[in-house]
């Protein structure tokens, strides 16, 4: 229901700022040194068009719903933007592609009994495309 975002000037674990609080590993000073790695793999992102709901599972925050969105769509967007900004950022064009799935909330059986699984599954380079 929510990303660390690839933004240094964000707290972690909303970002990957120096945290607020004590960690016993200093999360946010590895993800900053792994950070271009991070930007340079090829990120897909699936989320339901209808995936708005504001439930029990999600968390909800004030920090979160201002930076990210109210929901989990809105919060897929705003990963996939920040995604983008960081690796722009740093000279690295990012291989990020973001799937909004038509009538799919959040469930993943949802998803699958729609079909929406095997037409993603089909958009994937086979065995022998692969390199």
């Amino acid at each position: 229901g929510w990303y660390c975002l690839p933004d240094v000037s964000i707290p972690f674990p909303v970002g990957i700022g120096p945290a607020d609080t004590a960690l016993k590993v200093d999360v946010p000073a590895l993800a900053q040194a792994q950070l271009p790695d991070y930007l340079r793999l090829a990120l897909r992102v699936y989320v339901g068009s209808d995936d708005r709901l504001r439930d029990d599972a999600l968390r909800k925050d004030a920090q979160l719903d201002d930076v990210q969105g109210h929901h989990r769509l809105a919060r897929a967007h705003s990963f996939a933007d920040a995604f983008r900004t960081a690796g722009e950022a740093r000279g690295i064009t990012p291989d990020l592609s973001i799937t909004d799935l038509p009538g799919c909330g959040h469930s993943f059986a949802g998803c699958a009994g729609a079909g929406l699984t095997l037409r993603v599954c089909n958009q994937l380079p086979s065995k022998g495309d692969q390199q």
